[in-house]
């Protein structure tokens, strides 16, 4: 199973352009060492600021899905956003310059620079990250659909004498009552000598979100939640039931009752 996912992308993407600027920091440093004029630092953390620029521009191609694209709107995007980045590199050398400079770099000066010297090396990663996220997209995906047809419809709960079959989508919640688990079903309550971690392991990840040390629950039967207003949750359950949910757990159920939504260009 692949372990790499867009995120992990992101954060390389990130890494990859803070080592680019500094690099060309270095290097501007070492050539002017070794031809003998003046090196000033601030001019060219300016000039190298375009690396640091790719790192906004991934985050927000990966927050609105726009690696998605289909391939016969891909590369006018790339274009596009390559062009963009330029736009922004020279507007914002020519702001820093007028504002803490004793001269400005004209905006007309930056594009013609940052095209001749950036616009091929932003194609060829933006197209390398694009590809990358969607790759690994579609892996994750691949990953959670095997995943699922690896799920058991039925699990199989004992006590001393006998032996249930209860179907996974029956569960609305379960509890542990160490050294048991509490299975709750809408009209019966099962007890299984099991722990928490070994459970969440049968069920169906999609549908099936710890929200507790002590509690599982199936969001398909949850009515409502209310905040308590200090990142725990009270969550209200079809049959009645009240389940907390500790804010360490909070945000991973709030991504399954509140999934976001993908833009589609």
């Amino acid at each position: 199973m692949n372990h790499i996912t867009p995120k992990y992308i992101i954060i390389t993407s990130s890494a990859v352009a803070i080592i680019l600027f500094i690099y060309h920091l270095l290097i501007d440093g070492l050539e002017s060492k070794y031809n003998g004029y003046s090196y000033y630092i601030s001019e060219s953390a300016l000039f190298s600021i375009i690396w640091l620029l790719i790192i906004p521009v991934v985050f927000i191609v990966y927050k609105f899905g726009w690696y998605n694209l289909s391939i016969k709107m891909t590369l006018p995007f790339i274009l596009i956003i390559s062009t963009a980045d330029i736009l922004m590199y020279s507007v914002l050398i020519w702001v820093v310059s007028l504002v803490f400079f004793e001269y400005s770099y004209h905006i007309s000066g930056n594009l013609q620079y940052g095209f001749l010297k950036y616009f091929e090396i932003l194609i060829i990663l933006y197209t390398l990250v694009i590809l990358l996220l969607r790759y690994f997209s579609g892996w994750k995906q691949n990953d959670k659909n095997i995943l699922k047809s690896k799920v058991p419809e039925h699990i199989v709960v004992s006590d001393p004498f006998k032996k249930y079959l209860i179907g996974s989508n029956d569960i609305l919640f379960i509890k542990a009552n160490t050294p048991y688990i509490e299975i709750h079903t809408s009209d019966k309550k099962y007890l299984e000598q099991n722990s928490l971690k070994d459970m969440m392991q049968q069920l169906d990840q999609n549908i099936f979100v710890r929200v507790h040390k002590s509690s599982i629950l199936n969001i398909n039967y949850v009515k409502n939640f209310t905040s308590r207003m200090n990142g725990d949750y009270d969550v209200r359950m079809n049959n009645g039931d009240t389940l907390r949910v500790s804010r360490n757990y909070a945000g991973a159920f709030k991504a399954k009752v509140n999934p976001p939504t993908q833009v589609s260009i």
